[in-house]
């Protein structure tokens, strides 16, 4: 699993998933929470990881929702396909 916004690492039965925005202390934006969708959704059947750890990257867990990117588009961009 490769993610712009996100670190993981899985070792054992832990998954350790790293929000990875610090220039904007990790604030969610789209894709962040797209990318964590997806990365849940990948792991929920996996019945090896039993636990997961979130932190954030360079000392900031998150920072809440993406507010630049909240005020620049009010509708998350539509995926082509």
């Amino acid at each position: 699993m490769k993610f712009e916004t996100l670190k993981i690492d899985i070792q054992g039965s832990v998954a350790y998933i790293t929000l990875n925005r610090p220039q904007a202390r990790n604030a969610m934006n789209y894709r962040m929470v797209e990318e964590l969708y997806t990365l849940f959704t990948e792991l929920k059947p996996n019945r090896d990881v039993r636990a997961v750890v979130l932190s954030g990257a360079e000392g900031y867990f998150c920072a809440g929702g993406d507010i630049k990117e909240m005020r620049a588009n009010h509708v998350p961009p539509k995926e082509s396909g």
